[in-house]
């Protein structure tokens, strides 16, 4: 059976709208996000590094069926509530031979994420 419609009228209650940029691409929907260091503690405090400070905190993703994060670049940006987010991993979830949802695991883009490892040109 395809629950996907019902599953996206519920992440529309349960869910934050959000907006995930890829290029000049704009999609816009409602997902539930979820921060994993309430499941794992250590991971709520900010760090420091040599190039800057990061942050450890990683997010859950479940999003509608009809936004399909694994046809998403590497360079695309989720906006949830003025905060920006990168896919560090992308699952679709299937039954029955329809699309269910999708699933993910976020990571907060800090200042310096995007070109972190490109050269420095200037």
């Amino acid at each position: 059976m395809n629950y996907s419609n019902i599953i996206k009228a519920q992440l529309r209650i349960a869910g934050k709208p959000f907006t995930v940029t890829d290029g000049e691409e704009n999609q816009s929907g409602w997902a539930v996000i979820e921060q994993t260091w309430r499941k794992n503690k250590s991971r709520f405090e900010e760090n420091s590094s040599k190039i800057g400070r990061y942050y450890r905190d990683y997010y859950n993703y479940i999003g509608p069926f009809d936004i399909d994060i694994k046809a998403l670049s590497e360079n695309a940006v989720v906006t949830v509530a003025d905060e920006k987010f990168y896919f560090v991993q992308k699952e679709r979830v299937s039954t029955g031979g329809y699309t269910q949802y999708y699933r993910g695991i976020l990571k907060r883009a800090e200042e310096g994420d995007i070109n972190v490892f490109e050269p420095d040109n200037g």
